[in-house]
């Protein structure tokens, strides 16, 4: 609030000698009186609205601090159960997954079973040509040594792959 002595040095000035100067009446002192009054309304009024927009500033903030406070809390319970349920849904999901791949690996061996034999049909077939083959470029004079080496080694290859098969089926013991 502002401050009273412009207020005193008015009402001093009002009421002595020099403010009632050459026959002026009295209602100039009420008059002065009422101005004085006025302008006091004029600063409470404008020293309670400042008040009043200080107050409303304060309660607002402190408002919008207790709403941030209860806000974060809801974020935090509402992120707990989310990776609560998250959690779950993960083991469960890890769950059906070593089921899932429990049940693939069975699936495989069986079907595997039958594409190792039906490979090693496949691979007989074409080991039995590439023999042919092979003592064919044997026995052609014309045929450059160079190819009958490669022949060899495509042989040499399909009998390695051969074994790998059997191996892998379990029947080692037949014949190459």
């Amino acid at each position: 609030m502002s401050d009273p002595q412009p207020i005193r040095e008015t009402i001093h000035a009002a009421t002595s000698d020099n403010g009632i100067a050459g026959g002026e009446s009295p209602p100039t002192f009420a008059s002065e009186v009422e101005r004085l009054a006025q302008e006091f309304r004029s600063r409470l009024t404008a020293a309670a609205s400042e008040a009043e927009a200080s107050l409303r500033h304060d309660v607002a903030s402190h408002l919008e601090q207790e709403f941030d406070e209860k806000f974060n809390a809801g974020i935090s319970m509402v992120r707990r159960e989310m990776e609560l349920q998250l959690e779950e849904a993960r083991t469960k999901w890890n769950q059906e997954r070593e089921k899932l791949n429990h049940e693939i690996e069975e699936l495989l061996q069986i079907t595997d079973v039958g594409r190792i034999r039906s490979e090693i049909l496949t691979t007989e077939r074409a080991l039995a040509r590439v023999g042919d083959e092979v003592r064919t470029m044997v026995e052609d004079a014309n045929v450059r040594l160079s190819d009958v080496m490669r022949k060899k080694s495509e042989q040499a290859e399909l009998t390695s792959y051969l074994r790998g098969l059997r191996s892998a089926h379990g029947s080692e013991n037949q014949a190459d």
